[in-house]
């Protein structure tokens, strides 16, 4: 299956889609999308995080207790605005507005700015669910969820390109219930696709022999320091705080590692349509799918047979031309792919096919990468529409809302008119086929007296 993949590694690495800021190829904490572990949250948490394979741990009940420790051993305003800087926290009203007093002693901004955070930590659980709405948002538009750890970064530079991200991922997902909010692991862990094609791109080649995607993050990490060692300085813990720097500050142009775990958001394994590509390389099934003929005559042949078999005829209900008509008639009858730039009536082209496939009592599975591509389709349907049952990939999908559709279907099926009239139409119609029947014998007749 190795060979398979390395066959078909350009159409992989096509479906990468690799944005300009793609988070897996450059990123900085920021608090928003992309989280320190070790600054956000406690030891304990962290420990736990990279030592179990599966965990479901509560946030909740994490507080900012080594930020903490650390504001309560500084000695000066100066050593407070540093630390807030160190640890991308913006500096709070309060400290700005004790720092132009100038009595005020080192000890009371203290005792506000941990007063501050107890309070924010009360806000704990909403800040929460916007981030958790933002990925169901981006899991509706692209049917991937984007919430990883990130761990073992690199940083690297080369020419004008810079690299400041981690090499693997763990999918998790934050969990809400009654204001309480917990970390699950919901995969296993999985290699930056976007980073080795970038490295290997630029002739740089890490490999990983082992099985890691059933390891826990510190059991990976004790694999690479194993086997990458004599090549690489490792740091000895992950333990540590996620690098940081602004493009302009990376100018190693060899790899450098670095400890630290991050979570954010991220899209480790390009597209969703690379997602299911690579399912079907794994189980062999692109040949079977993809019977292509070399003579491209029999395609054409078999459209045009179709067309002037007696008694032929489909159904629109959308209005489509002749172009497209051969393109349905095609789809109805052979393996086919419809091409076309936007505004060429590919949408319009596909209605139709789904309305002949359910007059003639057959079924049809519709996928895309986009939820909004279905949506014009389904609409599209109209009437038909309760017919379509429409199906996202969503963790947290409503089941009641999933049979909703369905019990829709189950009653239009037992109060459908069987008499109900339904009308076939032509492409060409019988006068125009004996016309062109009669065009054909007399060309072929000039061309023999000639």
């Amino acid at each position: 299956m190795e060979e398979v993949n390395k066959k078909y590694k350009k159409i992989l690495n096509d479906l990468l889609n690799i944005t300009k800021n793609d988070s897996c190829i450059f990123s900085n904490v920021n608090n928003k999308t992309i989280f320190d572990v070790q600054k956000k949250f406690s030891d304990s948490l962290f420990n736990k995080i990279i030592s179990e394979r599966d965990f479901n741990l509560p946030l909740t009940q994490i507080n900012n207790e080594y930020f903490i420790n650390q504001i309560l051993k500084c000695n000066s305003i100066e050593e407070l605005i540093s630390l807030y800087k160190a640890f991308n926290e913006e500096i709070p009203d309060e400290l700005n507005n004790l720092l132009k007093k100038n009595d005020v002693s080192i000890e009371k901004v203290k005792h506000e700015l941990i007063k501050s955070m107890e309070i924010n930590r009360q806000k704990f659980s909403f800040e929460w669910k916007l981030i958790v709405n933002k990925a169901r948002a981006l899991n509706e538009q692209n049917n991937l969820w984007p919430i990883h750890l990130g761990f073992i970064y690199i940083t690297l530079r080369i020419d004008n390109k810079v690299i400041q991200a981690p090499m693997f991922f763990k999918e998790v997902n934050i969990k809400i219930n009654n204001s309480m909010v917990s970390i699950v692991s919901i995969g296993d862990i999985k290699i930056n696709e976007k980073l080795i094609y970038f490295l290997e791109s630029n002739n740089f080649l890490l490999n990983v022999d082992a099985d890691y995607s059933k390891m826990s993050i510190k059991e990976l990490f004790e694999v690479i320091k194993n086997s990458w060692s004599q090549n690489f300085k490792i740091p000895e813990t992950l333990k540590g705080f996620v690098p940081n720097f602004k493009e302009s500050e990376i100018n190693n142009n060899t790899v450098m590692i670095w400890p630290g775990v991050s979570l954010g958001f991220f899209e480790p394994t390009g597209g969703y349509l690379r997602k299911l590509m690579l399912k079907i390389l794994n189980e062999g099934h692109l040949e079977d799918i993809l019977e292509v003929e070399f003579d491209k005559n029999i395609y054409k042949k078999t459209i045009t047979d179709s067309i002037f078999k007696k008694n032929f005829g489909f159904y629109k209900i959308v209005h489509s031309n002749l172009s497209q008509d051969k393109a349905i008639v095609s789809a109805l009858n052979q393996n086919t792919i419809i091409w076309g730039p936007p505004g060429t009536g590919k949408s319009q082209t596909i209605t139709n096919i789904l309305t002949n496939v359910l007059m003639f009592n057959k079924t049809a599975l519709v996928v895309s990468q986009k939820k909004a591509a279905l949506e014009v389709l389904k609409n599209r349907m109209e009437s038909l529409e309760i017919f379509c049952l429409f199906i996202l990939n969503d963790r947290e999908m409503n089941k009641k809302k999933f049979y909703e559709p369905i019990k829709s279907y189950i009653s239009f099926l037992e109060n459908f008119d069987l008499n109900a009239e339904e009308r076939m139409i032509k492409i060409i119609s019988d006068k125009e086929k004996e016309l062109m029947k009669l065009t054909n014998s007399i060309m072929k007749n000039e061309i023999h007296m000639e």
